[in-house]
């Protein structure tokens, strides 16, 4: 987790399928907690030995990166609004 003054996190989850999942991780009086959680996409590729999510310092959206070996990869785009 971050500083103090951060009251959650989130994090995104790749698995080698493409299954994309976004969990929030959230810091109460110094334990942490998953709070929410849901499938944000399936990519249209498999992931490899590549994965990132960058930071562009804009609210919405989140962008993904995926690639490794024999796989095609892809940028893609993610909206901030993911659970209900």
């Amino acid at each position: 987790m971050r500083g103090e003054h951060y009251f959650y996190d989130d994090i995104y989850l790749a698995r080698e399928d493409g299954v994309i999942w976004w969990l929030r991780v959230a810091q109460n009086s110094g334990n942490l907690s998953v709070t929410d959680q849901t499938i944000a996409g399936v990519l249209e590729s498999n992931i490899g030995t590549a994965f990132a999510v960058l930071d562009l310092h804009i609210e919405d959206p989140d962008v993904l990166l995926s690639g490794g070996d024999l796989c095609d990869g892809g940028v893609y785009m993610v909206r901030e609004s993911l659970p209900p």
